[in-house]
């Protein structure tokens, strides 16, 4: 394992008991490639339809482009091809999640927004350790809701491009 791999594992522990210490709260949950997928709602800036954003030259293929939020240029990312999931066709389901991260904002495409939920520490467990190459880092923990597994997002670690 690459030392640069190594301190992205050892970020993600860390950042995984930063969240089971303060894990009870509302998460917008979504759905990409058939997984549930949950976000800390106060991160949460807006939720939009889906709209082609301006296109940036030279960004990588996941980087759809820009929109512009209230005199802002937000990057738009589609989250399903940053995962490494096989890029769908967008349809009238298909949301545009802006975050607020890094102190700035970032948009993210998803094939749906599904709820807002309430998700209690005794339901959260920190996430198995991804293995090389994967992109299970991305996921910090699980919740179980009803019988449905529900994957923690750290959606700081998506924007690091070197993941």
């Amino acid at each position: 394992m690459d030392m640069y791999r190594e301190g992205a594992l050892i970020a993600q522990h860390e950042a995984t008991r930063a969240l089971l210490a303060d894990a009870s709260g509302e998460y917008l949950t979504f759905l990409l490639g058939g997984e549930t997928y949950a976000i800390d709602i106060a991160k949460v800036q807006e939720i939009r339809d889906y709209t082609a954003p301006a296109r940036l030259d030279k960004a990588p293929d996941f980087v759809k482009g820009t929109i512009n939020l209230h005199g802002v240029p937000v990057p738009v990312i589609d989250l399903r091809l940053r995962l490494g999931c096989k890029a769908v066709k967008y349809n009238s389901r298909t949301a545009v999640i802006v975050l607020s991260l890094h102190g700035g904002l970032a948009a993210f495409v998803v094939d749906s927004v599904a709820t807002v939920m309430d998700l209690s520490a005794d339901r959260i467990k920190p996430a198995a350790l991804g293995s090389e190459g994967s992109d299970t880092h991305f996921v910090i923990a699980t919740g179980c809701l009803r019988g449905h597994t529900i994957n923690l997002m750290d959606m700081n670690a998506v924007l690091d491009s070197r993941l």
